[in-house]
């Protein structure tokens, strides 16, 4: 019986959390990309329309400026993918928050 006490009460240890409060927009932006969060908010009245609209409402939720957001939600959700404000063409922040994910055990598609 208390040995089926003991297994029952297996601790999961959490790693410990990750100060990222000083994040820069464009990792910001990604962040939010990789999460889904502005695949999800692109297909929601007014943003499906207004790229405005959704820069700034991220810019209450991430602190940064929406005119420094609303370039970057262009290039990302234009149909040339390749312009230079587009963060996901930032190889440096784009490698440092796919890594802190994975650290955190976020494994984005």
């Amino acid at each position: 019986m208390l040995k089926d006490k003991k297994e029952n009460l297996k601790v999961t240890i959490q790693p410990e959390a990750i100060d990222l409060s000083d994040t820069t927009a464009t990792e910001k932006i990604i962040y939010l990309h990789k999460l889904g969060v502005i695949d999800f908010l692109i297909k929601q009245q007014p943003f499906q329309s207004s790229t405005n609209s959704l820069a700034t409402v991220l810019s209450a939720v991430t602190g940064a400026k929406s005119g420094t957001i609303q370039p970057m939600l262009n290039a990302m959700l234009g149909k040339n993918v390749e312009q230079k404000n587009n963060p996901l063409n930032s190889v440096k922040p784009v490698n440092k928050v796919t890594k802190y994910l994975i650290d955190i055990g976020f494994e984005s598609k």
